[in-house]
């Protein structure tokens, strides 16, 4: 059996974040699949704690209380989160960026807005201000994707869908 098969797994949604104490003794999983949302796995290096944030948009839009949405706030909530649950000691954190895939086109091959890339370029402008090192990055094309993160171990897992856009264009072509 694999060890995500006995593992707790915590799907991130659409606009979600979620903060997890990494204990060896009980595995923690955590998953979300995206599209030109842009994925955001906080980490810390000693694998104690790490977050999880399943970003819709680049900026916040005034009064919306949905932190976990937005690039400029999600990623200093999560940070926050993690600081909270933390045991001791300071964090060593990594991040991991994945999607923002340009995933709506109009004819002529136009985007719409190019969502995925704003979303791409304001997650790394926030992580720059907070000072965490990227260590890896699966962003951009036209594909989504489903990442995993397996707390007890600190391996990430990114599975591109390209092969179902295929099957279904293959299926609409008749």
């Amino acid at each position: 059996m694999d060890a995500r098969d006995a593992a707790r797994t915590i799907v991130v949604k659409m606009a979600e974040m979620a903060a997890v104490s990494c204990d060896p003794e009980h595995a923690v999983v955590l998953k979300t699949t995206l599209g030109s949302c842009v994925g955001v796995i906080l980490a810390d290096k000693n694998k104690t704690i790490a977050g999880l944030a399943h970003i819709m948009l680049p900026k916040r839009i005034a009064n919306d209380e949905a932190l976990g949405k937005y690039a400029d706030t999600a990623l200093p909530a999560l940070l926050a989160r993690m600081k909270e649950q933390r045991l001791s000691g300071t964090l060593q954190l990594e991040a991991w960026v994945i999607g923002g895939a340009c995933m709506f086109q109009m004819d002529g091959g136009a985007s719409i807005n190019d969502i995925g890339n704003r979303n791409i370029e304001a997650v790394l402008k926030t992580i720059e201000k907070l000072n965490i090192p990227v260590v890896y990055r699966d962003t951009g094309g036209k594909h989504g994707r489903t990442v995993i993160y397996d707390c007890r171990s600190g391996e990430v897992t990114v599975r591109s869908l390209k092969k179902f856009e295929a099957h279904q264009k293959d299926r609409t072509d008749g």
